[in-house]
Formats: structure tokens, sequence, C-alpha cells
């Protein structure tokens, strides 16, 4: 209990001290994580976490920056904090990890993610509904007129957000499965499956119209893929989950009803302006293909690509150009394509064992809470051929609490609970 709770604080503040921008709060966050860690490795004496598969090549990635830090590149301040912040990362990881070895801690954990992602987007609703641009007691000069919870950019809001959507939609599919599955057995036990089922299927339609409402385009998209993605796999799994289409008609029809209802013409204009968007963006990732180019193999250090992106900039001349807007190619250019091909590497066989281990397992509430991983990820991944979610430390520390979640529940007995209408959601 102890590790969940402090993880979902350490989540918790991130969040709120604008995506974990904010120094001094993210550096308790950090701090923070970094005891417990330690008082883990002590109560765990190590062995089990040390011997994990997963270990030997998170070591290894974090090898590859500490000798890059060390020998390769200048050693600016910069490279000293985000390696600083890797390690916070990791620890997150394992922390989630830990916690989802255990049951009932993480579907607390799924719950509290889908409490601070309907909460994020409440918020943001309120600022979009009533024109209130404050970010807490902050004026946003940036994004008035948008939703964007407590981050000051709406993209990053909608990455939070798109990671958050698929676990509810995750636990809808699961009590769909179980309403069915009951009520050819036991009828007597669907009475609160139902109002499981409605509550769950508005929180996510709610969940979705933050991101709508956020106007960030990607984040649209990068959130329908991943429902798509997920539906595709559920259907997949087995030719008699014929529900599955119609449950995707119901959310994308909800969730057109309640945009048409609140308006949908700001978020209209904002795909009719992708063009030039596309185009400035391009221009960028020109330029960052040169530093690529110009550091192929070991980059230039984890965190400098502010500082060296302006040796090959061509264009936006007058301004500081402190992200790629592409987290493939701003890694790539930071770490080489050794160090990017490790991490994103990683990630995909992460992903991988969870696609393979929602596949295998039986009816029950963790196969859908694979399910739900599997799209958070995937719409996270989506987002980052366009935007830089993986540069702000919340959703960073988000993505990695999904990583060890889904990594945890891939290697464990998955319980057969279509039948058990006791255990909660």
């Amino acid at each position: 209990m102890g590790y969940f709770l402090v993880l979902t604080a350490a989540i918790l503040a991130a969040v709120v001290a604008f995506g974990g921008t904010e120094p001094i709060t993210f550096t308790l966050v950090q701090a923070t994580v970094w005891v417990l860690a330690a008082l883990v490795l002590l109560r765990e004496k190590s062995g089990k976490l040390l011997d994990d598969p997963a270990t030997k090549w998170i070591a290894l990635l974090l090898a590859y920056v500490a000798f890059q830090w060390a020998v390769v590149t200048e050693s600016p301040p910069e490279v000293r904090d985000s390696f600083l912040l890797w390690v916070t990362y990791v620890c997150v990881f394992y922390l989630a990890f830990l916690v989802g070895r255990d049951s009932k801690l993480r579907q607390r954990l799924v719950l509290a993610l889908l409490g601070l992602g309907l909460a994020e987007s409440l918020y943001g609703l309120t600022q979009y509904l009533a024109g209130w641009p404050y970010v807490l007691t902050l004026r946003n000069p940036f994004y008035a007129d948008r939703a964007t919870g407590t981050f000051i950019n709406p993209n990053h809001f909608s990455g939070l957000l798109e990671m958050v959507l698929p676990l509810g939609l995750g636990l809808v599919l699961y009590q769909l499965e179980r309403l069915k599955n009951t009520s050819r057995g036991r009828r007597g036990e669907t009475g609160e499956q139902p109002l499981r089922l409605v509550f769950f299927f508005f929180l996510s339609l709610l969940i979705f119209l933050g991101i709508l409402f956020s106007r960030s385009r990607m984040g649209i998209f990068s959130a329908l893929a991943a429902v798509v993605g997920m539906f595709l796999l559920w259907a997949t799994a087995s030719w008699r989950r014929s529900r599955a289409v119609p449950v995707l008609l119901a959310f994308v029809l909800g969730a057109g009803a309640f945009g048409l209802w609140l308006g949908l013409e700001p978020v209209v204009e904002r795909f009719e302006a992708l063009e030039a968007s596309y185009l400035a963006r391009q221009e960028i990732w020109k330029d960052t293909v040169s530093l690529i180019k110009a550091h192929p193999f070991f980059g230039t250090g984890l965190g400098t690509f502010p500082l060296r992106y302006t040796e090959h900039q061509t264009t936006f001349l007058n301004r500081l150009v402190n992200q790629a807007h592409n987290d493939y190619l701003q890694f790539a250019a930071e770490l080489g394509l050794v160090g990017a091909g490790l991490l994103f590497g990683l990630i995909l066989a992460l992903l991988g064992r969870l696609i393979v281990a929602f596949y295998r397992a039986e009816r029950g509430r963790d196969r859908f809470l694979l399910l739900g991983c599997c799209g958070s990820i995937l719409a996270l991944l989506f987002h980052s051929f366009a935007d830089f979610n993986l540069q702000i430390p919340a959703n960073a520390l988000i993505f990695v609490t999904i990583l060890g979640l889904g990594y945890a529940v891939s290697g464990t007995p998955l319980q057969k609970d279509e039948n058990r209408s006791a255990q909660g959601p």
C-alpha cells in the first residue's frame, strides 16, 4: 500500500505542478521517488528485481547514457539534470511494477489514474466553456481559448488524457464482457454491472471531450487511433467479439453528439490550419535530421537539443527552438541512433509482450487492463510523431507507470473473474 500511495502522490504532484515543469515541486517529487526506491531495494533485497529480464535492458540503456555523458559528449548541466530525470523514470517504472503485482493495488492505481484524468478533463472543460484562461493562479496568455487543465500547453494536456482514456475503455469492455457472461449464468448477480458499464462509458466520454476541446489535432488523432487499435485487438482475440463494433460506434457517436452540443467549430478550424502547422514543423524536422547526421551514432548528449540545434538551425532564426516536436527525432539527436534504438526498441518490446499476454489471457479484469495499457502506450507513441510529450516530466511519469503496470500484469497469472460480481470494478 505504501508504494501505491507514494506513487500516486508523486504523479498527482507532477501533474499539478504545470505538468512537472515547475522546478521546486518536481524536485520534491524526484527526491521522494528516490528515497522510496532505495527503501524498496533494501526491502526486496534487490534479488527479484535485478534478475528480471527487463532490468538488464534498462541497465544497458542507463549505462549507455552514463557512458555518453562521461566520455562521448560535452557535459553541460542539462545532461546531468536529464540523466537524473531518467533515473526517476526508472524508479517509477519499478514502483509501478511492484504495485502491479498486487491485484487489488493495480485496480486502485488504474482508478487513481482515471480519477486524475477525469479531474483534469473537467478542469479543462471549465476553462474552455467559461472562457477562464487560468492554470491554477497563473493566467495562460498563450492558449486562452483552449482546454489545458493544469498544463500550459494543450497538446500536453491531451497527451495525459489520451493515456488515461484507454484504461477507462478497457473497464467498459470488461464490464460488457462480464455482463454478457453473468447474464448466461447467475442472473441475480448482474444488478450493479449495467451501472458500472454506464459509469465508465460516460467517464471515458468526458475524458475524450477534454481531448477534443484541447483542440490538439495530434491528440485527437492519437486518441482515436488508440481506441481503434484497442477494438481491433479485442475483436481479433476471438471472432465471437462481435460487440466490439457497436461499442466503438456508440463511443464515437456519443463523443460526436456531445461535441456538437458544445460546439465543434473551433476544433474544425484547428484542422483547417493543419497544413501551415505541418510545414512549420517540417522545417524543424529537416534541421533536426541535419543535427542527427552530424552526430549519428552517439548523439549530442541527453537534454542538449536546445543548445546544439542552433548549429543547424535554418528557420525561425529569431526564436529559440527548444524541442524538435518529434520525440523520435529528438531522442535520435540527443542519444544518437544507438541510444534511440535501445530506448524505443525496449518500449516496443514491452508493448509486444503486453499484446501477446492479452491474446493468451483468459477472460478477466486483468485481460482488459492489458488491453487498456496497450491503448495508452499506442496513443503516446502516435502522438510522439508530431509532439514532445515524452519531454514533459508528468506525462513521461505516467507513461512509464503504465509500462510498469502492464509489464507486471503480463507476467502474472490472470484471474478468471467474469462471474465474481463482488470484486470491485
